[in-house]
């Protein structure tokens, strides 16, 4: 929980300093899990449609049966 806080007052402050322009948010494509799902909504809904966001799943070349089907 403490750490959802920090995240929230930082991307708030990013935000009205005007030194945010994009959020790459970067997950182990092995460990997906609700919370991936969770933080994500989580910095969507503390940016809005003001900042795009980009999703980048790492670790997919050990993806069986491969990274396609992810």
């Amino acid at each position: 929980m403490q750490a959802q806080k920090v995240l929230k007052n930082l991307i708030r402050t990013l935000i009205m300093q005007g030194s945010i322009h994009l959020i790459m948010y970067c997950v182990w494509g092995e460990r997906v899990t609700r919370t991936l799902r969770w933080n994500y909504d989580l910095i969507r809904s503390q940016v809005k449609m003001r900042v795009p966001i980009v999703l980048v799943v790492t670790g997919l070349e050990y993806h069986e049966p491969d990274m396609e089907v992810w």
